[in-house]
């Protein structure tokens, strides 16, 4: 628990850092979404729908590349994070619970292929979709999400 806390605030600490309040450039029309999975041929299938749906994606292979794209793009319209990472990093459930205390507007889409895995979200961060995912349900959930 003592870990999971740690993470946790380095997360909130480096989101403090970069800030996150610039606006979004003028003539930016098309939504971005930051695509956050460990999982190269996940991320690029996912990539792939999503872009041919016509969403610019930003990739991030791991939450601490995630945090330094969300800090050089303020552009980011919603994250889509894989809940389970790589043992180095923290996890989707950290990364998506500093994200709602410093980004609290930000749509969050929550992934895992792991349904135990769900158990450790406690209080409701995001959406959530189990993998395999059904790519047309993830791009409707987005949709939704995204629409005022």
């Amino acid at each position: 628990m003592i870990e999971a806390n740690l993470v946790s605030r380095n997360c909130d600490l480096a989101l403090a850092i970069v800030g996150f309040n610039t606006p979004r450039p003028l003539g930016a029309t098309m939504p971005t979404i930051l695509l956050v999975d460990d999982d190269d041929a996940v991320r690029r299938v996912i990539e792939d729908h999503l872009a041919s749906s016509g969403y610019d994606v930003l990739i991030a292979p791991d939450t601490v590349v995630a945090l330094d794209q969300l800090a050089s793009h303020p552009e980011v319209d919603l994250c889509l994070v894989d809940l389970v990472m790589p043992s180095d990093v923290p996890d989707g459930v950290a990364f998506a619970r500093s994200i709602r205390n410093q980004l609290p507007g930000m749509p969050l889409v929550l992934m895992t292929g792991y349904y135990s895995a769900s158990e450790r979200l406690g209080e409701q961060v995001g959406s959530l979709i189990y993998k395999p995912v059904a790519l047309d349900n993830l791009v409707a959930e987005i949709e939704r999400l995204l629409t005022p």
